[in-house]
């Protein structure tokens, strides 16, 4: 039989001290806590009737900046207003959190006064029956189950309402900055931008080392010898305006830099050109609290970090870890504050692009153990992170290369160590190798199925990248430990290695055994790294000479050229120039030869002058939005017939504001031909045309014409390179032939190897008011890729249709 309950009655109530100090506790906890819950909530709900997203001064500002993009009072009240809203989401969001912590420490208290209270009113048990006591048991029990069900519920919608709190468009490190809104950011359906096509990257040099980051250049025929003092073979030289010893990066006319100092951090925009500067950007600085400047070497500075762009935006980092998006006219896509990495000598690691995705390798710390060190993948358009991987490596400053080996594009990284390749696309680690030791500053390369590295004062290795996991003992192919560069990056061709140590001792190797070929002494200090251009091998020391080698199995000094300053920069290499930075200037080389008017023209490897030989401004890059017009020929029978959409080129000169009447008279009739399609800019006219006329063997033909004149037309390597990739995409039946005098010419002949030559005869006659280069040509497959800035989009093809 069950003992009876308690008889209140006879029970002497407790009213000790002890018992009503945790009363009082219980209810002040309880009152904390309903405050703190209350002030919580107010507090969400003033902030979902404010959301930081759409204030109106912002959003009335932002819409008063597209009327007037170019106020730059206005801008910055704009950035003051965004900053406000900022500091206002920020501090709302530590609330929120210091009164989570705040509402879990009250309920608690509540919790443990309840229980205390509770023991001291029961008083000692008393022999006794009671009938009723197994019912009483469990009421009591289904009180407390209430209660406590009660105080989860209490619990749990404030967490709820912290949650909620937390949910917000902005970024979750005040840090960040969204910038301006990204043009090209993916909505939900639309897939990430790839970034431009691997032929138009090869034909500029988007990174650091070029457009595979390893130092070789695709191109012909670049210059072998210039000198500063005499300006022999300098095109132009421009001021810098703060110091860098990061490399230029270019793409089509322009030439991007970056440069810092203690106080400022900036961006930097060249005419390729003209060495004008287009524009220079100042990074501003992050939300968060200024942070103090890391230390930094001499030499590094504050922006050892090289560039890199995708044709549409430029992409820059600092030793500060601020890491900026631009487009190609300077204006901000967006930000990131990583925090000041923990480098002794300043980190100096730079940007690598792949198909839409930017690519950093932030190692930091001491010790191989470190784990501050990250690998991040972000969008391009928009500074989405896509994937981020941790590394346990310290500090290191070897840029990272993406090859395509074993059927993966893999990222090669090197960090002390390890060698780790990773899978460029999701970041997940295919394989890695034990084989580096400390002060890694020189960069991979790929050659011959090899990716070779150098550890400064350990080793010069290759190793096979077709391996899985642990691959130290397996895939190391050789190892070399003599002559180890130590802050310059190797250099292969697929068959020779070359490596130069900061003192100048420059070596070949065979890529494929490792096998050392010769060395040789420059007798100059290098810290730029070599590079490979037509089977020649540029050496860069830092008091400026520049040591032209032939790219071969026996060493062979071919030239020496001078800048008479200061260079840490490696060189960029595109057409026919080479550009160099040095401590304050900017320089561009590269030969200029006199062309002959009447022989046809060699588009890649043409000269930059025609045959007055009149040096003048390069003209405006090729550019879209085509303009329409129509070129008339008819009367002698040869007349060509169809009507296309945006064929032709017409390109006149300072001087003439539109382009001449081109006569024709002989035996065979009169043909003439008139442009009248004017340029919105003032150095280059594009103009499509049609051609009327059905009769001769070219009927079924639609030809147009692209007309260069007034002899002192100055093409770029760029421009020319942009007008060979137009006639090579194109079904070109006519060429090139150059006017000198009153005859025009009438050369035969087939096309090869980027040498196009006049295959359609003009008819007996004189040409009047007109001297330089007529250019008829056919399209037939498909539309020409000619951009004024590249990323541009193309205009729909349009077929030719019989007149």
């Amino acid at each position: 039989m069950p003992l009876a309950s308690p008889n209140p009655a006879t029970d002497v109530p407790l009213t000790d001290r002890g018992r009503r100090d945790w009363l009082l506790v219980g209810w002040l906890a309880g009152g904390f806590t309903a405050v703190v819950a209350g002030v919580m909530i107010f507090g969400q709900l003033r902030a979902s009737a404010n959301d930081p997203l759409k204030s109106p001064p912002l959003e009335a500002a932002k819409k008063e900046l597209r009327v007037n993009p170019t106020d730059e009072a206005l801008k910055q009240r704009i950035r003051d207003l965004d900053l406000q809203v900022r500091r206002q989401y920020f501090r709302h969001q530590t609330l929120n959190h210091s009164g989570a912590y705040l509402l879990l420490a009250g309920a608690i208290l509540v919790c443990l006064a309840a229980r205390r209270v509770r023991a001291g009113h029961e008083p000692l048990p008393r022999p006794a029956l009671n009938h009723d006591a197994a019912e009483q048991a469990m009421r009591a029990s289904a009180r407390i189950r209430r209660t406590v069900a009660a105080l989860g519920v209490a619990i749990g919608a404030s967490f709820l309402v912290l949650a909620l709190g937390a949910k917000t468009a902005l970024p979750t490190r005040a840090g960040e900055s969204a910038g301006h809104p990204s043009p090209d950011a993916p909505t939900a359906g639309q897939a990430m931008d790839p970034g431009p096509p691997l032929a138009e990257i090869q034909v500029n040099w988007p990174r650091f080392r070029g457009p595979e980051g390893n130092g070789v250049a695709g191109v012909t025929n670049p210059p072998l010898a210039w000198n500063a003092t005499t300006g022999a073979g300098v095109i132009w030289k421009s001021a810098v305006p703060l110091p860098g010893p990061n490399s230029p990066v270019v793409w089509g006319e322009r030439i991007f830099l970056a440069g810092a100092d203690a106080q400022s951090r900036e961006v930097y925009c060249f005419n390729g050109a003209t060495g004008d500067l287009r524009w220079r950007r100042a990074v501003q600085p992050s939300l968060a609290a200024p942070a103090p400047l890391p230390k930094v070497s001499e030499l590094g500075g504050f922006a050892a970090s090289t560039a890199a762009t995708d044709g549409r935006r430029v992409f820059a980092i600092f030793a500060t870890g601020e890491l900026v998006a631009l487009d190609l006219d300077g204006n901000p896509v967006w930000t990131k504050n990583l925090g000041v990495p923990d480098n002794p000598y300043g980190f100096a690691t730079s940007l690598v692009v792949w198909q839409g995705r930017l690519l950093l390798q932030l190692d930091q710390g001491q010790g191989s153990n470190s784990t501050k060190s990250k690998l991040y993948a972000f969008e391009a358009a928009t500074g989405r992170v896509i994937w981020e991987r941790n590394r346990s490596a310290p500090s290191s400053w070897a840029t990272p290369i993406v090859i395509e080996a074993a059927g993966r594009h893999q990222l090669i990284t090197l960090g002390e160590p390890w060698l780790i390749a990773y899978d460029a696309a999701d970041g997940n680690e295919l394989w890695r190798a034990n084989c580096l030791g400390a002060d890694l500053a020189p960069s991979p390369v790929f050659a011959a199925g090899l990716v070779v590295f150098a550890s400064p004062w350990k080793q010069l290795a290759a190793l096979r990248p077709d391996g899985r996991g642990d691959v130290t003992k397996t895939h190391l192919a050789w190892t070399i430990e003599e002559n180890v560069p130590d802050i310059t990056s190797p250099v292969a061709n697929g068959e020779l290695l070359f490596t130069v140590g900061s003192q100048g001792l420059l070596t070949c190797y065979d890529v494929k055994d490792g096998k050392r070929l010769w060395d040789h002494d420059l007798d100059m200090e290098c810290h730029a790294s070599p590079s490979l251009a037509a089977s020649r091998l540029y050496v860069v020391g830092s008091k400026g000479t520049t040591v032209v080698v032939a790219a071969d199995r026996q060493f062979k000094e071919l030239g020496r050229a001078e800048l008479g300053e200061a260079i840490y920069a490696s060189p960029a290499f595109v057409g026919e120039r080479i550009y160099l930075r040095g401590a304050q200037h900017l320089f561009c080389v590269g030969a200029r030869t006199a062309l002959s008017a009447g022989a046809g023209m060699n588009l890649r490897n043409a000269a930059t002058r025609w045959s007055s030989g009149k040096p003048s401004r390069a003209e405006l890059p090729l550019r879209q939005p085509w303009e329409r017009t129509r070129v008339e020929a008819g009367g002698n029978g040869r007349g060509v017939a169809g009507q296309c959409g945006p064929t032709a080129l017409v390109v006149p000169m300072p001087g003439r504001s539109q382009m001449g009447a081109l006569h024709q008279s002989g035996s065979s009739g009169r043909e003439s031909a008139r442009s009248f399609a004017r340029s919105d800019r003032s150095r280059l006219t594009s103009a499509a045309a049609g051609v009327s006329g059905t009769q001769g063997p070219d009927a079924n033909r639609a030809s147009h014409l692209v007309m260069l004149h007034d002899l002192a037309l100055t093409l770029t390597p760029w421009e020319r390179e942009q007008l060979a990739r137009f006639l090579e995409h194109s079904d070109v039946c006519f060429a090139i032939a150059a006017w000198g005098g009153a005859t025009p010419a009438d050369l035969t002949g087939p096309r090869d190897g980027g040498r196009f030559s006049l295959s359609h005869s003009m008819g007996e006659g004189r040409a009047e008011g007109l001297s330089g280069v007529v250019v008829p040509f056919h399209v037939q497959k498909r539309h020409p890729k000619i951009h004024d800035q590249p990323g541009e989009a193309d205009p729909p093809a349009q077929p030719c249709r019989p007149g």
